[in-house]
């Protein structure tokens, strides 16, 4: 999402080096159960001294960080809502000590370049560990499509699916730090956060945990700090079809949630093939082919479209995309209602949600959706921020967390 802050956040490579354990299956359906038995594998550990993480970050003018930190890489068993899944997160840590009282649960942005994922480079994890002092642990979760699913499509703006598969990477990874030999103090608790995808993704989190307290019998979430986030997609939907004529600076964001919708309803890839989705300039950019390959980032996916004339909505898809009484809306209106995050919850525990005003991706409709139907809950903390660009906003929202800025407490 962010290119500079993921070149300034990227220092490691890693190589894949299997070492297993008993795997236990989940059952067959669209809500992970917890199995019998923990199950991880560890990737890879790799350690980054306090000179090396403040090198990753040269221009960006932060104060020298305090400690060296170390990250495991693992992968653990989860379900893509019909089958298990095998997925992949992070665990990062300061190496300073093995007695902790607070899990930060990072939840990352959308990525459309696997090389940009978790597994596969430093994230941001590794900074806010180091920056948070001596008493975080950062579980960062990798998002079906990334890492070992690469060959898999990312289910974009099933916001419901990926907090299911986060926790399920939560759970695995208390374990996985339990056998590190690191201890838990009794009371520890934890941060939820996350930027746009991330953001929506940690909301949804929160409503889990809401909805079924259990969950929080391990995660202990104190607070979610959610930004930028496509909490309610109806309204982004909504936004996206009222500007047809316009051009746009994410056109790749309106692509990818077609595909997602179109992956999770069979009727509707059905009812509208690529050829009458989509326009023949489009279709011939080269952008499906790169979107599969994973190796583009998310504005070489832009340029790509724009070389190929593509500026506005009404000259890449189906002009039904623009009434809001066709059955191409109807289907997007059903897909995008499940996963609506703004309704069927209130929070209790605390929550900070901040929107850029002039967001030029997320619409700050989502924002404001959300802002309505909870309106007068106590519990939450709002803030419009004056950026513009959602990429420059991202860039705000991460650095105020590694320096503290944000309001934790």
């Amino acid at each position: 999402m962010i290119e500079r802050t993921i070149k300034a956040l990227s220092a490691l490579t890693l190589l894949f080096t299997l070492t297993c354990c008993e795997k236990e299956d989940y059952v067959n359906d669209d809500t992970p159960r917890t199995p019998r038995r923990e199950w991880y594998e560890i990737v890879k550990t790799d350690t980054l001294t306090a000179a090396e993480l403040t090198q990753g970050l040269a221009g960006y003018s932060i104060p020298i960080i305090r400690t060296s930190v170390a990250r495991v890489a693992f992968m653990y068993n989860s379900t893509d809502g019909t089958d298990s899944v095998h997925l992949s997160g992070t665990v990062t840590y300061p190496i300073t000590r093995n007695n902790f009282n607070r899990l930060l649960l990072e939840n990352h942005q959308f990525y459309v370049n696997d090389n940009e994922a978790p597994s596969q480079s430093s994230t941001g994890g590794m900074i806010i560990s180091a920056r948070s002092g001596s008493e975080s642990i950062c579980i960062t979760p990798e998002y079906q499509g990334l890492g070992l699913t690469s060959h898999m499509r990312l289910p974009y703006f099933n916001a419901t699916l990926l907090a299911r598969q986060s926790i399920d990477c939560f759970n695995a990874a208390l374990t996985l730090i339990t056998d590190l030999g690191i201890e838990l103090v009794p009371n520890y608790f934890t941060y939820n956060f996350g930027y746009s995808l991330g953001g929506a993704v940690s909301a949804a989190i929160a409503r889990e945990v809401e909805l079924d307290p259990e969950l929080d019998r391990t995660m202990h979430i104190k607070k979610s700090i959610c930004g930028g986030g496509p909490y309610d997609p109806n309204a982004l939907l909504e936004h996206y079809s009222s500007i047809p004529d316009d051009s746009i600076a994410y056109p790749i964001v309106i692509i990818c949630a077609l595909e997602g919708a179109r992956d999770e309803n069979p009727a509707m890839r059905e009812a509208y093939s690529d050829t009458i989705l989509y326009s023949r300039k489009l279709r011939e950019s080269g952008l499906f082919e790169a979107i599969q390959a994973k190796q583009s980032n998310t504005r070489q996916l832009i340029r790509l479209i724009h070389e190929n004339g593509c500026y506005t909505l009404r000259e890449m898809v189906n002009p039904d995309l623009f009434d809001r009484e066709s059955s191409l809306y109807r289907f997007l209106v059903e897909h995008n209602s499940r996963n609506d995050l703004t309704v069927g919850w209130s929070p209790h525990k605390p929550m900070y949600v901040c929107h850029a005003g002039q967001d030029n991706c997320v619409p700050f409709a989502c924002y404001q959706s959300l802002k309505t139907k909870m309106a007068g809950n106590p519990n939450i903390t709002w803030e419009v921020t004056r950026n513009e660009d959602h990429a420059n906003d991202g860039t705000y929202f991460y650095m105020r967390l590694i320096l503290g800025m944000l309001p934790l407490e």
